[in-house]
């Protein structure tokens, strides 16, 4: 089966843990057909790139997140929306509850994306967190994107097409 792995940032693990983000924001989609499963990895370490929120806001708890450097879950995507960041920084085709569910700002967004870039809205559904997290090399993942094609023993920068085993 051809799958997704899509790194996140520790923060942004945990907010859509517990179901307060919906919505992860790419700067590129998927070429493949919708639906198609996603397992998310966390990175490792406080990754707060062009946020406003102070860490706090991520982590009420404490430090650090429990699922860094490993697979935290996984979520069907169904359904991508896109949206361009104008020269001025404002944002087209994003409503206001996208803008909630993604958990930023206009001005956020347009710092990540880049003003006068198009993003993608990547929505997240049937999302299931493990119990327990994975390592990569438990997954056994193919990246597909390489020629040739081999296991995956560190995460992509951003996202890549992996080909899961059977078993998983």
């Amino acid at each position: 089966m051809i799958a997704i792995l899509q790194s996140i940032a520790p923060g942004w693990c945990c907010e859509i843990a517990e179901l307060r983000k919906k919505i992860e924001v790419r700067k590129t989609r998927p070429r493949r057909e919708l639906p198609i499963k996603v397992y998310m990895y966390c990175t490792i370490g406080p990754h707060f790139w062009r946020t406003t929120k102070p860490r706090d806001a991520f982590y009420p708890e404490g430090w650090p997140c429990p699922a860094n450097g490993s697979i935290f879950g996984e979520y069907t995507l169904r359904r991508v929306g896109d949206f361009q960041v104008f020269e001025n920084g404002t944002v087209q085709n994003w409503n206001y509850e996208d803008l909630q569910q993604s958990g930023l700002t206009y001005d956020e967004i347009a710092a990540y994306i880049g003003r006068g870039k198009k993003g993608y809205a990547w929505h997240i559904e049937d999302l299931a967190i493990y119990d327990r997290p994975k390592t990569i090399r438990d997954m056994h993942f193919t990246n597909t994107t390489t020629i040739p094609a081999r296991s995956i023993i560190l995460p992509p920068q951003s996202w890549c097409y992996v080909e899961v085993p059977d078993e998983h």
